[in-house]
This record gives structure tokens, sequence and C-alpha cells, in this order.
């Protein structure tokens, strides 16, 4: 009788430890999520303005629904883009170029795709925007040295010249920059602020020297 007593306390005293290791471990999972979630909203905030993202939770997310914001440090991304550009050489130039992403904001989907990205990238196209006879110009002038791009399918693209430092002086005409924001379920006129937003941010994040004015409103 009291060789069960005891192993029915062991076996209780086992089932409550378990009990509380699981606990502790949804409580750390719970913190990650947090951590990561706080992480990726600093970074879309930084990307696309505070205001701007809050729009887009308001959008995806008005009635209490799913919204997560993931992005990675704007300090990496610098430094990789900035590399890239001041190891580029127009004479050995291949023309692969990287992608960098700043921000991902998802929402529900349950009606739909709900996602709005922020990229960006050294472009393949010059600065010299004409197109050859009996082509549609590409590229429509927003600003002087900043260039709206023909909508492709959700994305919408800014072209720009950007000097960075530890780069020559053909850099800023043979290597602009690419700001691009693919948008689903958010009205046109706010996927065109995120993408004016996301080009002043960038400009900063990058310190392009030129200065120029990327107006809120993109008709080109």
């Amino acid at each position: 009788m009291a060789r069960r007593a005891v192993g029915a306390a062991a076996a209780a005293l086992l089932l409550a430890l378990s009990a509380s290791a699981c606990s502790g471990g949804g409580e750390r999972y719970d913190r990650a999520a947090a951590a990561e979630n706080e992480a990726g909203l600093a970074a879309c905030r930084a990307a696309f303005g505070a205001a701007n993202v809050d729009a887009v939770r308001g959008e995806f997310a008005e009635d209490g629904g799913r919204f997560r914001p993931s992005g990675p440090s704007p300090d990496r991304i610098r430094t990789k883009a900035l590399a890239e550009a001041r190891d580029w050489d127009r004479a050995s130039d291949d023309f692969r170029r990287a992608f960098y992403g700043l921000c991902t904001l998802e929402g529900a989907w349950d009606d739909g795709p709900q996602e709005v990205s922020g990229s960006i990238r050294w472009s393949i196209s010059t600065m010299d925007v004409t197109p050859p006879p009996g082509r549609l110009p590409r590229w429509g002038k927003v600003s002087e040295g900043v260039y709206l791009g023909s909508p492709v399918h959700r994305d919408r693209t800014l072209l720009m010249r950007c000097t960075v430092s530890g780069t020559g002086p053909e850099q800023a005409q043979w290597l602009p920059l690419e700001v691009s924001v693919r948008a689903d379920g958010t009205s046109p006129e706010l996927r065109d602020r995120l993408l004016a937003s996301l080009a002043r941010s960038t400009r900063a994040l990058l310190g392009c020297r030129e200065e120029l004015t990327v107006p809120d409103d993109l008709t080109a």
C-alpha cells in the first residue's frame, strides 16, 4: 500500500514537472515571438514611416485580424548595399544585382492576399531613360533625378540617382537606385505613399549625396 502511495506521488510529481516545463517552453516561445514582432515593427517603421505602417494595419486588421510585420536590421541592409555599390565596376559589370528586402507587412489573407513589401536594389537600368525610337517609355519623370516605372503586376518602382561614398563618378549615372513596393490589399494612394516614404528613408539610410525631392504624389 505504501509503495502504491509513493508511486502515485512520484507520478503526480512527474506530471507537475512536465506541465511546468511545457508552460515554460510556451512562455519562452511567446517572448521570442513578441521580440521578433517588435524588431520587425521597428524595421518597417524605419522603412515606411510609423504613420504609413499604422495605415496598413488599419486596412489589414480593421476588425482585429492578423497583422505581422517583419524585416531585417536597417544597418545590415546599409552595409551590404554600400559594399555592393563600392565593388561595382562599369567595365566588368555582369548586371547581376542583389535585392534587399526592408519590410514585409502581412494581413490575414482571409478574403484574398494582404501583403505589403518594400525592397531596394542597384538598378540594371541607367539614368538615360529615353526609350529607343518606336518604343514606349518605361520610366516617367516625377521630379529631377526621380523616375517612376510603368506598373508591373503588383509592383511600383522608383529609379533615382544616388551617389554613395566610396564610389566613382560614374556610379550615379550607371548604377542608380531602384526602390520598389509590392502591395496587395491596399489602396493605390496608400501604396504610393509607402513607395515615396521608402524612397526617402532609403536615401537617408545609404547617405545618397544628391538632394532630390520625392513627392508623395508620384503621378508621372
